[in-house]
């Protein structure tokens, strides 16, 4: 389908086919090996875009739209040790998706500068959920 839309919008071939290889390789999740720095970039774009503040908005957003629909069911952490994958079952909430997936995005960057601003987005992250479990435990 990409191809035939930068044909229309008469891309070179040989952008055209990069573009196609960037598209191709970047949700493959460590199948597909990103060879050029566009892939690279195209899939760090996309692992940022799903932490920090747009990261936590999105994650609420989703639960609410999911399943279970729960904000938090007190057994996050608990199930997040277990390794099992909850997600789209009763126990899915917005929190065990950032104590199972998005706080280790950071680790999973492949740029430099990927690198620094998943740094900065996850520590936002990790102040927001630790000041949520203060607040539902009653501390703050």
């Amino acid at each position: 389908m990409a191809r035939k839309i930068l044909q229309k919008m008469e891309f070179s071939e040989e952008i055209a086919d990069k573009i196609v290889y960037c598209i191709g390789t970047h949700r493959k999740r460590g199948k597909a090996k990103l060879e050029s720095l566009e892939a690279r970039v195209l899939c760090d774009a996309d692992k940022l875009d799903s932490i920090g503040a747009i990261g936590v908005a999105r994650d609420f957003l989703f639960a609410g739209n999911s399943g279970s629909g729960y904000l938090y069911t007190g057994n996050e952490k608990k199930l997040s040790r277990s390794g099992k994958d909850y997600g789209y079952t009763e126990e899915d909430s917005a929190i065990l998706e950032y104590e199972t997936q998005l706080k280790f995005i950071k680790k999973k960057m492949l740029t430099k500068t990927g690198k620094v601003i998943a740094e900065e987005r996850d520590e936002y992250m990790k102040n927001f959920f630790k000041r949520f479990w203060l607040e539902v435990s009653g501390k703050k």
